[in-house]
C-alpha cells in the first residue's frame, strides 16, 4: 500500500507541475493575444471610422434625393392613379367598340356568303334548265345551251333528247 501511496503522490506532483507550465503558456499566449486584439481593435475602429465617414456622406446624398421625392412623390402618385384608371376606361371602350366592330364585320361577312350561295344556285339551276344529269351523261333539252357547255368541258359526254334531234332535224 505505501508503494501505492507514493505513486499517488507523485503523480498529483507531476500533475502539479503540468499545470504551471500550463499556466504560465496561458498567461504568455494571453499577453500575446491582448497585444494582438489591441492592434486588431485599432485597426477594426479605423475601418469604422471611415466606413462612418462614407455612410454619413452616402446617405446625405440619398437623403437629400430622398428629400427632394419626397415633396414631388404623393403629387405624382395621386395623379399616376387618376391617369391608370383614365386609361382602363379608354381600354375597357375600346375593346368594347373592337368587340362592336367586330360582331357587325361577322355579320356583314355572313350575309355576303348567304347571298354568294344564293347567287350560284341561281346559276346553276339556269344552267341545269336545259340539262338532265344521268350518272356521267347530260342530257341536253336546249340547243342554246350545246355550244356553251361544249366551250366550258370538254369531257362531258352530251346525249340529245329525242325532241332536240326532231328540232335539229325540221331546221336541216
Amino acid at each position: 500500500m505505501d508503494c501505492n501511496v507514493n505513486n499517488i503522490q507523485e503523480i498529483t506532483n507531476i500533475k502539479n507541475v503540468e499545470t504551471e507550465d500550463v499556466d504560465i503558456k496561458v498567461v504568455n499566449t494571453n499577453q500575446l493575444e491582448i497585444n494582438e486584439c489591441d492592434e486588431l481593435q485599432n485597426e477594426v475602429n479605423k475601418m469604422i471610422e471611415r466606413n462612418r465617414i462614407y455612410l454619413n456622406v452616402k446617405n446625405d446624398k440619398t437623403f437629400s434625393k430622398n428629400k427632394d421625392n419626397n415633396t414631388i412623390k404623393p403629387i405624382r402618385r395621386t395623379y399616376n392613379k387618376f391617369k391608370n384608371t383614365l386609361k382602363n376606361k379608354n381600354l375597357k371602350q375600346m375593346t368594347q367598340a373592337g368587340k362592336e366592330l367586330e360582331k357587325k364585320m361577322l355579320e356583314e361577312i355572313s350575309e355576303r356568303r348567304k347571298k354568294n350561295k344564293i347567287k350560284k344556285e341561281k346559276k346553276k339551276a339556269k344552267k341545269l334548265e336545259g340539262e338532265l344529269k344521268v350518272g356521267n351523261m347530260t342530257v341536253i333539252k336546249d340547243i342554246s345551251k350545246i355550244r356553251k357547255c361544249d366551250k366550258k368541258t370538254k369531257n362531258k359526254i352530251y346525249k340529245l333528247s329525242s325532241e332536240v334531234i326532231n328540232k335539229i332535224l325540221k331546221k336541216n
